[in-house]
C-alpha cells in the first residue's frame, strides 16, 4: 500500500485475580474473553495513476464507517510477518496545512496478534515508491451554508477532519475472542479550520435551533480536477477563537461538530 509512513500495534492480556479461601496472596489469574489489541497507520494522501488515492481504510471498506466489517491488518518486515484479524474501525483523521502533504491516520481495535516469523520481507520484495501527492494549494473546502468557511473568499491554513469509534465488545460462549463489536451511539466528528483574520465573524446564537449544512472538500490534481471528495453533512460551528501574537499574522480558528453515520460522511472518487 502507497502512502504508509508508520504502522504500530499494542496488545496486553486482560486477565481478573481470583483468591482461594484462606489464602491472601496466592491469585489465580483468569484470562477474559474480551482480548483486545489495537493497530493504528499513519499515511500520506498519494495521487493515485489512475486516479484516486491509496487510502487503508476506504480502499477496503463496502459497507461505511459505522458498520460492523471486520478487517484483518497484516504487517511484513524482515524478521516476520504480523496479523491481526477481526478489526473494527475505532478512528479516523484527515488533514493538509500549509507546506505539508495532505495526510492521515486510521485505527484499529481487533483479537490477539499472530506472528509468523517464517513469512518474512524478502529482499526482492523492498521497493522504492514513486508517487504524486496532493499540494494544498490543489484542495478547496466548499461549504452550503452561512456559518461554513471554506478557501473561497478565506486564507485557510489548515484543516483537520476527525472521529472517534467506540465499540462494545459481544463475545459468544466458548469463545474467548469477541464475536463482533457494535458502535456505541451516538458518535459526532470534528471538523477543524485556521483562517488568517481577513474579517470579523463569531458565534450566531440569535436562534434557538442552531444551524446546520455541509462541507465538500475536494482533493484536487495538478490540473485543479476533482479527484476525490469528502462530504461532511449536518456540520454545526461549535467555536471560534483567535489567536494572534507579535510578527504574525492573526488568525481564527473555527470547529464544526458533525453527528457521524453513512449518511453524513462520505467519500467519493471522481
Amino acid at each position: 500500500m502507497s502512502g504508509v509512513q508508520a504502522f504500530s500495534y499494542s496488545s496486553s492480556k486482560l486477565t481478573e485475580n481470583m483468591n482461594s479461601l484462606g489464602h491472601i496472596a496466592r491469585p489465580v489469574n483468569i484470562i477474559l474473553p474480551e482480548q483486545t489489541s489495537e493497530s493504528s497507520m499513519e499515511f500520506t494522501l498519494p495521487l493515485g495513476s489512475n486516479g484516486g488515492s491509496s487510502d487503508p481504510f476506504f480502499d477496503s471498506q463496502s459497507s461505511g464507517v459505522l458498520s460492523t466489517e471486520r478487517f484483518t491488518v497484516s504487517s511484513k518486515d524482515l524478521v516476520g510477518e504480523t496479523t491481526i484479524s477481526g478489526c473494527y474501525l475505532t478512528q479516523y483523521s484527515i488533514s493538509c496545512s500549509i507546506g505539508e502533504p495532505a495526510r492521515g491516520s486510521v485505527s484499529y481495535e481487533g483479537e490477539v496478534p499472530i506472528l509468523d516469523a517464517g513469512s518474512f520481507l524478502l529482499e526482492s520484495q523492498q521497493t522504492d515508491d514513486d508517487y504524486t501527492l496532493f499540494k494544498p494549494s490543489n484542495i478547496f473546502i466548499t461549504p452550503d451554508f452561512a456559518d461554513g468557511i471554506g478557501t473561497s473568499g478565506h486564507c485557510v491554513q489548515n484543516f483537520s477532519l476527525s472521529f472517534s469509534i467506540d465499540r462494545l465488545p459481544v463475545t459468544r460462549l466458548t469463545q474467548n475472542v469477541p464475536y463482533t463489536r457494535y458502535p456505541t451511539l451516538p458518535i459526532f466528528g470534528e471538523l477543524t479550520m485556521s483562517v488568517i483574520k481577513n474579517q470579523l465573524v463569531g458565534v450566531d446564537v440569535s436562534s434557538i435551533v442552531a444551524p446546520t449544512g455541509a462541507f465538500a472538500i475536494d482533493l484536487c490534481d495538478t490540473d485543479n480536477d476533482p479527484v476525490i471528495r469528502y462530504i461532511v453533512s449536518g456540520c454545526m460551528l461549535e467555536d471560534v477563537s483567535s489567536d494572534s501574537s507579535l510578527d504574525e499574522n492573526e488568525t481564527l480558528d473555527f470547529s464544526y461538530r458533525f453527528p457521524l453515520s453513512n449518511l453524513t460522511f462520505s467519500r467519493e472518487v471522481l
